[in-house]
């Protein structure tokens, strides 16, 4: 408790250093398995989530929407599951299926950060990022300008993807 005339009782707050992030809310965004375990989906309902107050409901909803959708075209086909069923009784479809497997998981990753680009546009306060430590999750967060940069503009080209919006505008952070 502080006592209000004299100002006893402040805690003391911890200094961090210029090179340290302060601490800051994250939002973790939960995901569920689709397609028998093999591929997963983000929960673009926010019931029962606490957002922390970084993003209305109706635009996480939307904001999750179009992630899930960007990441569709990288999901398992008929095809996989059943070269993967024939697999235990030959040996070559599975080859063909561990290929497509591959290829989906990375066009599945080129089009995360694509859609991971396009929700930092929309969205230039928040920051949103896919976490490979300590545990693969996707984190929504104030933006921070001095530990995230400015956010990107609309016609920025990505630097990872290639993500082009307009051939006038050069990619910067500035």
């Amino acid at each position: 408790m502080m006592n209000e005339v004299s100002g006893e009782g402040i805690e003391n707050v911890p200094e961090y250093k210029a090179s340290q992030p302060p601490p800051r809310m994250k939002l973790i965004v939960p995901k569920r398995v689709i397609q028998g375990g093999f591929d997963e989906k983000y929960e673009d309902d926010p019931y029962n989530m606490d957002l922390k107050g970084l993003i209305s409901f109706n635009d996480y909803k939307s904001a999750i929407g179009k992630l899930n959708e960007r990441t569709k075209p990288a999901r398992q086909k008929k095809i996989d599951g059943m070269l993967l069923a024939t697999g235990a009784l030959l040996f070559f479809p599975l080859g063909i299926w561990s290929a497509r497997r591959y290829r989906q998981a990375k066009t599945r990753k080129k089009l995360l950060h694509e859609a991971i680009h396009e929700f930092n546009c929309d969205y230039p306060t928040l920051y949103m990022r896919y976490n490979r430590r300590p545990h693969s999750c996707l984190t929504i967060e104030r933006r921070i300008e001095e530990f995230h940069g400015p956010p990107p503009r609309e016609g920025n080209i990505h630097p990872v993807t290639g993500l082009q919006g307009s051939k006038d505008v050069p990619f910067e952070y500035e």
